[in-house]
């Protein structure tokens, strides 16, 4: 059974499921059909160093880059259907590289700011963790709708500390979308 995290809670990822090597990270939302707005959601990782930054472009993970020079994280590509969906990111907790200290997953609305949409739009949105090899969710973060002016959220990290993975809720907003996201891990 799924463990269900809060915002700003950390749990241990590798020590709570030992001999877990592979993941599956599932980002996720559902839209109010009613509304019959299509919507484009990108899901994306960047692999950062001890201080937060993205080690370069190539380890920004996302539909046209989908994996990184170490092939340890997997992008399955674009969930273009504009209704509810799913994305799928792959991590091999084995092949990830020493300087990778930290995994963050992010989503956004591509083109949101232009086509005046955003999370508070969007009925709700959810990360899951799941065991790469048997599909089972071991831990699964539900975002609140607080997120009305934002076309961007950096949904969770997963860093690593005492060679165990430990997964963080981050529910942190922004406005311009992926590419606030991407200044923000100094790529730009």
């Amino acid at each position: 059974m799924a463990v269900r995290v809060l915002k700003g809670q950390e749990i241990d990822v590798t020590k709570n499921n030992p001999g877990l090597n592979k993941i599956k990270i599932t980002l996720g939302w559902n839209i109010d059909k009613s509304k019959k707005v299509k919507f484009d959601f990108d899901s994306s990782v960047f692999l950062c160093d001890i201080n937060g930054t993205a080690v370069s472009s190539k380890h920004f993970v996302f539909y046209n880059n989908r994996q990184d020079p170490s092939g340890s994280v997997i992008h399955n590509g674009d969930n273009k259907t504009g209704e509810e969906g799913e994305e799928e990111i792959i991590v091999n907790l084995e092949k990830i590289p020493l300087e990778i200290y930290k995994l963050v997953f992010a989503v956004s609305i591509h083109e949101g700011k232009n086509k005046k949409q955003n999370f508070g739009q969007v009925e709700s949105s959810y990360l899951k963790i799941l065991d790469g090899e048997n599909e089972e969710e071991l831990i699964r973060f539900d975002l609140k709708n607080e997120f009305s002016n934002e076309t961007g959220i950096i949904i969770g990290s997963m860093y690593k500390k005492n060679e165990e993975w430990k997964f963080k809720t981050e529910g942190l907003g922004f406005p311009e979308g992926l590419r606030d996201i991407v200044i923000y891990h100094g790529l730009m």
